[in-house]
């Protein structure tokens, strides 16, 4: 009865019998003494245990399956003994090879050779042809063939797997896996790059990395210009678009205030008998158009600047000048505005009781009397409106008016007048109040 062991191979887990771990762990420790003076020593190990581990899933059928000591002497037999191989520059290469178990090839894709995936490399590994000719036959078919070319192109670069290991790379030339072979593999690879480190030359090098480093800056640098160039204009488009259309409406409000000052509109009337400040229409016009349309001028200017690079800035004279009467009429709207508010700021109310005649058992008939001069309009206006009453006196009407039917303690009902207006003051608010007239009269119930 012998014991098992787990170990790790090539990345992969296996269960080993004792005997057979003693025999492949002595295998292994005649391979690193035959590397010792060996550069890419490390290297060369990782592929041998990848290739063992290969070898021994091909010939187990189950993840259960124990290595066994006869399993590693034909594993051993494959890859050969350490000191089977010498890699010396006189031994030729077909007697090294015939010594050895030559495997099938196998289809990668050649990423170190190939230009683009290595698919057409890889293929001509496999076949045994020279590349280019099979990159003919790649092109010849992407022409005749109206793109199935290029369809079978993608479709190997997606099945066909890179050969990025060394045993793979093996594989792919038909190459026997063994000792030499991947001693003689990874040599070559690592006395290639250390050549071209070698050979390098670091100031040429390090002056083409700043040239090309100068180089992305400058050319990110002008993809970003572009950029912020594209969204200035669109930016400049849409702030002269909005700016021109606000400033066309200031303008033809202010043609229609100036008309109406002049020429009395039907609403002017309205507007005076409301306006507190004594400020004329035709100020508050040109106040508002200067208030409100020289920032709309101002972002139009600033938008069409930037929409048109080129433009040539405005003169300072007029810049200065636009800012000074902006000022100014700003200060002058901030002066009728607090006057305004306060002519209403203080509200007044006045109150008048009328005892009614009447008994709780009585029924109080309440009707309204309209006078046929105002209930023209009841049915279109609920605001206040200025009119010329029959007398030829202007006065301001409603028909907003609330109606209350309430309980009271008192012994006898009686009718309660509210009336309340606004003013600049408590007496001024009282007695404008006071002219609002409410009639009404009592007859029977």
């Amino acid at each position: 009865m012998n014991k098992t062991v787990n170990i790790n191979l090539g990345g992969m887990f296996f269960d080993i019998d004792e005997d057979a771990y003693v025999k492949l762990r002595r295998y292994f420790e005649a391979i690193r003494r035959s590397l010792s003076n060996a550069g890419g020593q490390d290297e060369i190990i990782k592929d041998i245990e990848m290739r063992i581990a290969e070898l021994v899933s091909e010939m187990h059928t189950s993840d259960k399956q124990v290595i066994s000591a006869s399993e590693v002497e034909q594993i051993i037999a494959i890859m050969g003994q350490p000191e089977d191989y010498r890699l010396e520059d006189d031994e030729p290469e077909t007697t090294r090879e015939n010594r050895t178990h030559r495997p099938v090839k196998k289809l990668y894709r050649d990423v170190e050779k190939g230009p683009i995936a290595g698919v057409a490399t890889g293929l001509s590994h496999y076949i045994g042809i020279d590349a280019i000719w099979v990159k003919l036959l790649f092109c010849i078919i992407l022409i005749a063939g109206f793109g199935t070319g290029l369809l079978i192109y993608l479709l190997l670069w997606l099945l066909m797997p890179a050969a990025t290991t060394t045993v793979e790379k093996l594989e792919m030339r038909g190459e026997p896996v063994n000792i030499s072979n991947i001693e003689r593999k990874v040599r070559e690879e690592f006395e290639a790059v250390s050549q071209k480190i070698a050979n390098a030359d670091y100031e040429k090098m390090g002056y083409r990395m700043a040239e090309a480093g100068n180089r992305f800056g400058k050319v990110t640098a002008d993809i970003f210009t572009r950029i912020f160039e594209v969204l200035a204009r669109a930016l400049g488009a849409v702030i002269a678009l909005f700016s021109a259309i606000i400033l066309g409406g200031l303008i033809i409000g202010f043609v229609t205030v100036i008309v109406a000052a002049f020429t009395g509109a039907a609403w002017h009337p309205e507007f005076e008998a409301l306006n507190f400040t004594d400020a004329p229409l035709w100020l508050m016009g040109i106040l508002g158009l200067f208030v409100f349309g020289i920032p709309m001028l101002a972002l139009f200017l600033l938008g069409w600047k930037l929409l048109v690079p080129g433009l040539r800035s405005t003169n300072r004279v007029f810049k200065y000048a636009m800012t000074g009467l902006w000022l100014i009429s700003l200060i002058l709207v901030i002066i009728l505005g607090v006057q305004q508010a306060t002519a209403v700021g203080v509200e007044g109310k006045v109150m008048q009781k009328q005892e009614l005649s009447l008994k709780a058992s009585d029924t109080l008939k309440v009707r309204f009397v309209f006078n046929d001069f105002y209930t023209q309009h009841i049915d279109d206006h609920t605001g206040m409106k200025l009119v010329r009453n029959p007398q030829d006196t202007d006065v301001i009407y409603s028909n907003s008016v609330r109606f209350e039917i309430l309980p009271t303690n008192e012994s006898e009902a009686y009718l309660q007048v509210i009336k309340s207006a606004d003013g600049r003051t408590m007496d001024q608010a009282r007695a404008r109040a006071e002219k609002v007239d409410y009639a009404f009269s009592m007859n029977d119930n």
